[in-house]
């Protein structure tokens, strides 16, 4: 057993290290769908975010769970956290764990008016400046 203790501080090392901010969340989620909204976004042919769209699309807090069943479609993430509990999310997110923080993530991801066809609109910006004063 002694010669694995090595190994262990090594991966606990790692996980530590690749522990994300608050603002590390909101600038990757910005930076991916931003890229390309229209086809990164996780819709429903009628609206609403899901969890696992179609062509592998995943919302938000999709993109930082571990992944989440179909049965789960349509709940909210302050939900999905609360049920479930913290390790719905990735290693990397556990630690994040204010519920408010994650639904307001999915309603950037949500809000079609956040978004334009190539990137972030006025209210997106003002909605991300916002998320980004209170959790810095």
């Amino acid at each position: 057993m002694e010669e694995f203790r090595h190994l262990e501080k090594k991966v606990n090392i790692n996980v530590m290290e690749n522990k994300k901010t608050y603002l590390d969340v909101i600038n990757e989620t910005v930076k991916y769908y931003s890229a390309d909204p229209k086809n990164r976004r996780s819709l429903g042919e009628k609206g609403g975010c899901l969890y696992n769209g179609p062509d592998g699309k995943q919302c938000a807090f999709a993109r930082c769970a571990e992944p989440i069943d179909s049965e789960h479609e349509g709940e909210a993430a302050i939900g999905l956290l609360i049920i479930l509990g913290k390790d719905t999310l990735k290693p990397e997110y556990r630690h994040l764990e204010d519920e408010i923080f994650w639904n307001k993530l999915q309603t950037l991801h949500d809000g079609d008016n956040f978004w334009t066809n190539t990137g972030l609109s006025k209210e997106g910006k003002e909605f991300v400046v916002a998320l980004k004063v209170l959790y810095s």
